[in-house]
């Protein structure tokens, strides 16, 4: 009797070895058979932020105009080469810009037309206290060609140089208030400035600006209030500005 049941239970354990081997067979096939896990790439990098485009944009700012008055052949105080004295017309700019830019590494590279109405004005008395000169300026404008190195990616730091045009209405007075001549010119000259500029948006950028503009002495025409014949006043003038301005950059730039 002993003898059955340990054949019995023997037969048993045999068969549930035989069964969990069988299982572990058909389990370790089934994980073996498993398809493998999806490969997702990385994302692309961002695009890189690049100045190369061309843009237009507006801007605002104030300007500081110097000039300097000689009556170079006394026609106005009859002393040949009198001092008329100097003054400082200032006043608001605004206006608009338009260039294109290129980018080499971290240099950029670019041209730029720039055009401004004014509101510059001012006057002075010469040292006899007897004659007083007047000039406002209705406009400026320059062309310049820009070089500039990137501070980081979306700011240039830049400097510009190049040819520059004002236009300057002139009056010339005795005290007290008599119309003696009047006059209009439109020097050209040379202008050096710089600035940084900033892209804060898509395609928008943001910059503030200094400029010097020089015009040198030129000879002034006068038209008399009374008479035909014209007189010359040599006038020496030089312009300080600073502006901030905004530009749409066109093409593609991204960060």
């Amino acid at each position: 009797m002993c003898m059955r049941s340990f054949v019995t239970t023997a037969r048993l354990t045999l068969a549930a070895a035989t069964l969990a081997a069988l299982a572990g067979s058909a389990t370790a096939a089934d994980l073996g058979a498993r398809a493998p896990a999806p490969y997702y790439p990385p994302p692309p990098p961002p695009p890189v932020f690049s100045w190369s485009s061309c843009y237009i944009g507006g801007n605002i700012g104030g300007g500081w105009a110097s000039h300097s008055s000689n009556d170079v052949t006394g026609a106005v105080t009859g002393v040949v080469g009198a001092d008329l004295g100097s003054h400082t017309a200032s006043g608001f700019i605004g206006g608009g810009q338009i260039g294109c830019d290129y980018q080499a590494g971290v240099w950029v590279f670019g041209v730029q037309g720039m055009f401004d109405g004014s509101g510059m004005q001012g006057s002075n008395t010469d040292a006899t206290g007897l004659f007083v000169v007047n000039s406002n300026i209705p406009w400026l404008a320059t062309v310049t060609g820009r070089i500039g190195v990137t501070a980081a990616p979306t700011v240039l730091v830049y400097a510009k140089g190049g040819g520059a045009w004002v236009r300057d209405n002139y009056t010339v007075t005795a005290v007290p208030g008599i119309a003696l001549g009047n006059a209009s010119s439109t020097p050209s000259g040379w202008t050096v400035g710089g600035g940084v500029e900033w892209a804060f948006a898509g395609n928008w950028t943001a910059f503030a600006e200094y400029n010097y503009l020089d015009f040198g002495t030129s000879g002034v025409n006068f038209t008399p209030a009374v008479g035909a014949a014209t007189f010359p006043i040599n006038i020496k003038q030089n312009i300080n500005s600073f502006m901030v301005g905004i530009n749409y950059r066109f093409g593609a730039i991204g960060y």
